[in-house]
């Protein structure tokens, strides 16, 4: 995400808890008012946990999901 992001909301996820990823893998998008973004998997990983569904707004560095 950008680095002069300050919130953006969680348009849908990509992922069911427990789907495994590979590096590369859209995860989630994020759509903010000027584009959506597609957030992607810096490693191979399953997801462990949702922490925030879908929503209208999350603030920048907030964590919205459980890797490992």
């Amino acid at each position: 995400m950008s680095p002069t992001m300050t919130e953006g909301g969680i348009a849908s996820w990509k992922l069911k808890e427990g789907d495994t990823f590979t590096a590369g893998d859209v995860l989630v998008e994020i759509e903010t008012d000027k584009a959506t973004i597609d957030v992607e998997a810096q490693d191979d990983g399953f997801l462990a946990k949702i922490i925030v569904s879908e929503r209208p707004e999350v603030a920048n560095g907030y964590g919205f999901g459980r890797m490992s």
